[in-house]
C-alpha cells in the first residue's frame, strides 16, 4: 500500500498541487494506511472495504489520529493501557496513566475528520482509475456534519491596537518592519497564514499610482488571484522592502518575500508567535490567530458596503456559500440594513 501512497503522492506533485496540500494529504493517508495495517492487518488495497472505512471514522472521532504524534505517542498508549489492565498498578499509577491517555487521545473534530476523508476519497478514487482496485470503497460514505460556526473577527479599533502594539513590543528588533508587514497583509489583503509564507517577491505588480500596487497570490489548489496593494498595507510592505529584507537575504537567493533571520522563508509558526506576542495583555474580545485576520477583513468590507462576488474574489473562495458565513457576522450592521431597505422596519 505504500508504493500506491508514494505514486499518488508523484502524481499530486505532477498536478503541480501545493507543498501544503501534498504534506496534508500525506499525513492523512499515512495515518489511515496505518491503521488498516494495524487493527485489521490489511496488507492488500483490495482487501479495503467500506466498514474499515467506516470503523477508522468511529476510531478518529474516538481517539483522534493514529499516528498523530509518530510512534512514540503509540508506545505512550500501549504503556499506560497496560498500567490500567494490571491489577497490581497503585492507584496513583492508574490516575496518572488516564490523565496521559485523555491527553493523548483527543477526538478530532467533524471538520478535521471530513478534511482527512476527502484526502481517503482522492485516493481511492486515484487506486480506482488506475485499476489499482475493482471498486471505490470510500463512495457513499457518510460523513460526519460540521455546524456551520460564525468565525471570530476583530473589530478596527482592535486591529489598530494590536499593530500599534506591536511597534511598542518589536521596538528594538530588527523584524519590526517585516512584522508589521505581515500583519498588515494578513489583514489589508485578506490571506491565509499559508499564502502569506509562500509570497514571492516579484508576486508584487506596481501600479501607475505611486504608493498603490497589487499583490498575485496563489491559493488553494494553486489558483491565482489579484488582490490590492494600497494605503497602509502598501506603505509598510514597501519600508519593509527597503530597508529591512536587503538585511535577511544576505547570500542566498531566495525569492520568498518574508524571510527570516537565516534567509529561509517564514514558517506559520512564526506568524503564530508574532500575532500572539503582539496582542498579549490588550485585552481583546478574541484572542487573534492569522485566520482572525481574514475573517475580519470580509466582515469590514461586507459591512463597509462591498458586493459579495467582490469578496469572494478577493477571498479566493470558490463556492459563494463560504462567504456567505461573513454576512450573519454583525448582527447589529444587519439590522440597520434591514431598518434602512425593508418596507416595513
Amino acid at each position: 500500500m505504500n508504493s500506491f501512497l508514494r505514486e499518488f503522492i508523484l502524481q499530486l506533485r505532477l498536478e503541480n498541487k501545493s507543498e501544503n496540500t501534498i504534506y496534508n494529504y500525506q499525513l492523512s493517508l499515512k495515518d489511515y494506511i496505518f491503521y488498516l495495517k494495524s487493527e485489521w492487518k490489511i496488507k492488500s488495497t483490495s482487501e479495503i472495504n467500506k466498514s474499515h472505512i467506516r470503523s477508522y471514522i468511529r476510531f478518529l472521532s474516538e481517539n483522534g489520529s493514529y499516528l498523530i504524534k509518530g510512534e512514540e505517542r503509540l508506545k505512550k498508549i500501549m504503556i499506560n493501557k497496560t498500567i490500567l489492565d494490571n491489577p497490581l498498578s497503585s492507584k496513583a499509577d492508574k490516575f496518572k496513566a488516564k490523565v496521559i491517555l485523555k491527553n493523548i487521545m483527543k477526538p478530532l473534530s467533524a471538520q478535521s475528520i471530513r478534511r482527512s476523508m476527502s484526502s481517503i476519497k482522492v485516493f481511492h478514487k486515484y487506486l480506482f482509475l488506475k485499476s489499482v482496485s475493482d471498486i471505490d470503497p470510500s463512495s457513499n460514505i457518510e460523513l460526519p456534519k460540521v455546524k456551520k460556526k460564525i468565525p471570530d473577527y476583530l473589530n478596527i479599533e482592535e486591529i489598530n491596537k494590536i499593530l500599534f502594539n506591536l511597534q511598542l513590543v518589536y521596538k528594538k528588533s530588527t523584524f519590526k518592519l517585516r512584522n508589521q508587514a505581515i500583519v498588515s497583509v494578513l489583514y489589508g489583503c485578506g490571506l491565509r497564514v499559508s499564502e502569506v509564507c509562500e509570497i514571492k517577491i516579484n508576486s508584487i505588480l506596481l501600479d501607475e499610482n505611486p504608493n498603490e500596487g497589487f499583490l498575485k497570490v496563489r491559493g488553494k489548489g494553486g489558483k491565482e488571484r489579484i488582490v490590492p496593494l494600497i494605503g497602509k498595507t502598501f506603505t509598510h510592505l514597501d519600508n519593509y522592502i527597503k530597508y529591512e529584507r536587503p538585511c535577511f537575504v544576505k547570500n542566498k537567493r531566495n525569492d520568498e518575500l518574508f524571510l527570516s533571520k537565516s534567509g529561509n522563508k517564514i514558517t506559520r509558526k512564526l506568524i503564530n508567535d508574532i500575532i500572539s506576542f503582539s496582542s498579549k495583555g490588550l485585552n481583546l474580545r478574541v484572542m487573534p490567530k492569522p485566520h482572525t485576520f481574514r475573517h475580519s477583513f470580509a466582515t469590514h468590507l461586507l459591512k463597509g458596503g462591498a458586493d459579495l462576488r467582490f469578496v469572494q474574489a478577493l477571498l479566493g473562495h470558490s463556492d459563494i456559500s463560504t462567504t456567505q458565513i461573513y454576512t450573519h457576522m454583525d448582527k447589529d450592521f444587519l439590522k440597520e440594513v434591514y431598518k434602512s431597505h425593508h418596507p416595513r422596519a
